[in-house]
């Protein structure tokens, strides 16, 4: 919503976090992206951030799980 609202605020933002170390600049962390409702018409979606909640009673290994299939690797 921040980048919605104040571009260059969050431009700044990543500046502060040091992605302009790993990238050219920090505009190429920002992409454009179509309307919702269009990529639902269309059966196809160019993004790549989805929310998804995780419902589970306490220690099932909600979160283990989540490490194991998207953890980082170096």
């Amino acid at each position: 919503l921040t980048t919605l609202l104040d571009v260059p605020r969050t431009i700044e933002f990543l500046a502060y976090l040091g992605y302009q170390y790993l990238h050219d600049s920090q505009v190429s962390a920002i992409q454009v992206t179509r309307d919702k409702k269009i990529d639902l018409d269309k059966k196809h979606t160019s993004r790549n951030v989805f929310r998804c909640h995780v419902l589970g009673a306490k220690s099932v290994g909600k979160v283990c799980s989540y490490r194991e299939k998207y953890s980082m690797s170096d």
